[in-house]
């Protein structure tokens, strides 16, 4: 499926525990470096309530094409290859485009 238009990506990271200052500061370099790329909205950093070793990172992109090229980025890869010592558990991704519900009211299926 071709994608187009913002999508938000969200990053679900599960640190081992307890989560070193070290590892904070790698999420907040990577929030810093994706603030200067091309087409980058905005990132919302939430953590679990329940289990502070998960946290999840919401990236809001103008489209995917400046998503992906942040992530072929080799500053992303050499921050994201030291945050992996951090990690109890791989990355998880998933992309996501804004649901158009006044289209699906309306009976438009093809977006």
């Amino acid at each position: 499926m071709q994608v187009t238009g913002m999508v938000t990506c969200m990053v679900t990271w599960k640190f081992k525990e307890p989560v070193s200052i070290e590892c904070y500061k790698m999420l907040f370099d990577l929030r810093v470096k994706a603030m200067n790329q091309p087409h980058y909205i905005s990132t919302k950093s939430l953590q679990d309530c329940d289990d502070p070793t998960t946290v999840v990172v919401l990236s809001k992109w103008a489209c995917i094409e400046g998503l992906n090229n942040w992530f072929k980025s080799p500053e992303r890869d050499a921050i994201v290859k030291q945050m992996e010592r951090c990690l109890e558990k791989p990355i998880k991704y998933k992309i996501y485009r804004a649901l158009k519900l006044k289209k699906k009211l309306k009976g438009d299926f093809t977006t």
